[in-house]
């Protein structure tokens, strides 16, 4: 496919969605989808090539949809929603840095900088990752505090989020490919049960 076809059929994909978003739903998820596309094509795209702060862009753009989904039910930006927001936004820094370090010597022979220059052991990417994978347990202990589920989601996510650390600590203690590995694959289980059990459990 030429680049200008595919130019053609993204604009005509992303504004046949906004457009559908906008007759279904209400306007401001609509301006949540606007500014998701806004930010992914604009903003971290053009950063691959130029700083490994573009992780940090697209975890935000990939964070946004889970925003939009709520707003599309009530249409307000609540506790709830910044909720998911945080969950998709936090969980998407050790995916990615761990896919990041995997695959390091691939990405710079294509040009992208995904990791620090100065970074030749992987500690600062480990520990960013372990930070994150932090934050991403606190959050994610915060929806019965805000009634969004009963106090029977707790033992689950705790459980879940004890996995995932373990996995970020090896990653700091080893930082080789598969200590990385096993923290990207375990990020992969880890959404979508803690998301199943946001929903499960729902107050």
């Amino acid at each position: 496919m030429k680049p200008s076809v595919a130019l053609r059929i993204g604009i005509a994909m992303g504004v046949a969605g906004l457009l559908w978003l906008a007759i279904t739903t209400n306007m401001l998820a609509t301006a949540l989808a606007a500014l998701t596309h806004v930010i992914y094509l604009f903003v971290y795209t053009p950063m691959k090539r130029r700083t490994p702060f573009c992780i940090t862009a697209g975890a935000i753009s990939g964070a946004i949809p889970p925003m939009i989904g709520w707003v599309a039910a009530r249409p307000v930006v609540d506790p709830g929603a910044w909720v998911l927001f945080g969950i998709l936004f936090l969980w998407q820094m050790p995916h990615f840095l761990a896919i990041a370090w995997m695959y390091r010597d691939e990405y710079a022979q294509a040009g992208f900088v995904m990791l620090r220059r100065n970074d030749i052991g992987g500690f600062s990417t480990a520990f960013e990752s372990l930070c994150h994978t932090a934050a991403l347990t606190v959050v994610t202990l915060l929806p019965p505090l805000l009634k969004m589920t009963g106090y029977i989601y707790l033992p689950g996510a705790i459980l879940f989020d004890a996995v995932i650390f373990a996995c970020a600590v090896q990653f700091l203690m080893r930082r080789d490919r598969g200590s990385a590995r096993r923290l990207f694959f375990a990020s992969i289980l880890y959404l979508p049960c803690v998301l199943g059990l946001l929903v499960f459990t729902k107050a």
